[in-house]
């Protein structure tokens, strides 16, 4: 599988701050993550694309809408959890979890190596 990312900072054409483009190429197929918020599969039979434009709200600056958006979303179901009418889309441990894969990629782009996780590290990222 090959990745590209294309992130705020880099040299783009169309610089799209602050929207992530990424592509991702597998065996039978590609996925992109392309301008304007546009997701485009591709398989053997035919590429199918859907826009999920994030939800614009009047406090929003158009440059951070992606941000803003996000940001609101995830607030609101901390809310929710916080009044106990449910349970946080992401939790501390969730971001434990994040935390242990950032360091290993650190670790793995500074030393040139794979970094192996434990069958246990790896159920528990994945779980």
């Amino acid at each position: 599988m090959t990745v590209y990312g294309g992130f705020p900072g880099n040299h783009l054409e169309n610089d799209v701050f602050t929207q992530t483009l990424i592509f991702v190429e597998g065996d039978r197929g590609s996925a992109e993550l392309d301008r304007h918020y546009w997701l485009r599969v591709t398989i053997e039979s035919g590429t199918h694309s859907n826009r999920y434009a994030p939800t614009h709200r009047p406090w929003m600056k158009p440059d951070y809408i992606a941000s803003h958006a996000s940001i609101a979303r995830c607030n609101a179901h901390l809310l929710r959890a916080l009044r106990g009418e449910g349970t946080a889309e992401t939790t501390g441990e969730d971001n434990l979890k994040t935390m242990r894969l950032t360091f290993a990629a650190y670790a793995s782009a500074s030393t040139g190596k794979v970094m192996q996780l434990s069958s246990e590290e790896t159920a528990e990222l994945v779980g």
